[in-house]
């Protein structure tokens, strides 16, 4: 029977095996008190770091709104409830302000069932949302067959978080709301109405909403994030169920 160190050393020289194999494995374990104990080497390409971060806590860089407490929690919460956690983050990430996922998982030594460490993997979101990605299969909206040319259409920063909100299925009462929570100040309906009558739909040509959706769509905005929306956050999320 492996006591807890020597499964963790196992757990671990395994990991370093499978990092050799797998050269984009982005992932950190940490022990039981959020200190870091293992690193691949592309977590640390990915967040500009080296092995001093063994046996000290692991915070992202450029983090001066990162709540950082938010990781413990979610790490005393992947131990009391020996449970995996998943949170949506934009952060510095790759070289660049980006959204990633991670998704915590506990280490359980078999012989005790006790929990010994915590995996972390991270993982960079390839796009925005399922359902255009659902709409892109099937054709319903074309791939933009390049680049697009975002000078073309001088968008303020309002008219950015507008555009990835809107995408994103929001509707102008919950893009008003989700605006004044970032910016901690009071922006109504009104307003975010105003700015697709008035900016965004005469920009973009569009007589409707609907319109301006799939103009939006086809010149390819669904694959961009404004870097100033969603500035170190950390959402926690859930999986999700087929029924």
């Amino acid at each position: 029977m492996l006591s807890n160190q020597e499964y963790l050393q196992q757990f671990t020289n395994a990991l370093e095996i499978t990092d050799q194999v797998i050269n984009d494995l982005c992932v950190v374990v940490k022990g039981t008190d959020s200190k870091a104990i293992y690193a691949t080497a592309t977590h640390n390409r990915i967040f500009n770091c080296d092995n001093s971060i063994l046996n000290n806590y692991v915070f992202p860089l450029e983090a001066d709104n990162y709540k950082h407490n938010q990781s413990f929690v979610e790490e005393q919460e992947v131990i009391n409830t020996r449970t995996k956690r998943i949170s949506f983050n934009i952060h510095l990430f790759d070289g660049q302000v980006q959204p990633y996922l991670c998704t915590k998982y506990p280490v359980v030594n078999p012989a005790n069932n006790e929990i010994i460490a915590i995996y972390c993997v991270f993982q960079k979101i390839p796009f925005s949302g399922i359902h255009h990605q659902i709409l892109r299969a099937y054709n319903i909206y074309r791939k933009a067959s390049q680049k697009t040319d975002l000078e073309r259409y001088k968008l303020t920063k309002r008219e950015k978080q507008v555009i990835f909100l809107f995408l994103s299925g929001l509707s102008s009462q919950e893009i008003a709301e989700v605006l004044s929570q970032i910016e901690n100040k009071t922006i109504t309906k009104s307003t975010i109405d105003s700015l697709f009558t008035k900016q965004l739909r005469l920009k973009f040509d569009a007589y409707t909403r609907q319109g301006l959706f799939e103009k939006l769509m086809e010149s390819g905005f669904d694959r961009y994030i404004p870097k100033d929306l969603f500035i170190n956050i950390k959402l926690p999320i859930t999986d999700l169920t087929s029924y």
